[in-house]
């Protein structure tokens, strides 16, 4: 099982941490969380105090999206829809 924790950093941010690896709340930062639930990865979070309450619902709330079938149908698509553009892309390339 993977755990997230949710933290305040010395300048108060609040981040989350992944395998002692810290990201913020921002793109990046859901994008990893996402990569996760998309390999089937057990994900837990905790928070260090009831202030940080409101950023764990926030990341559950995500998790929780990203575990729905139609999201992960799209994902899939997205993904085979890029490979054919980069296909089309190489072929169009290697024409020129």
């Amino acid at each position: 099982m993977i755990e997230i924790k949710i933290e305040s950093d010395e300048n108060r941010n609040v981040i989350f941490i992944i395998d002692n690896i810290e990201y913020q709340f921002n793109y990046d930062g859901f994008e990893k969380v996402i990569d996760l639930v998309l390999k089937s990865e057990k994900i837990k979070c905790t928070n260090s105090n009831d202030d940080l309450k409101k950023y764990k619902v926030l990341l559950e709330d995500i998790i929780d999206g990203a575990k729905q079938q139609d999201f992960k149908d799209a994902v899939a698509k997205a993904k085979q829809n890029t490979a054919t553009l980069e296909e089309l892309e190489k072929q169009y390339s290697e024409q020129q």
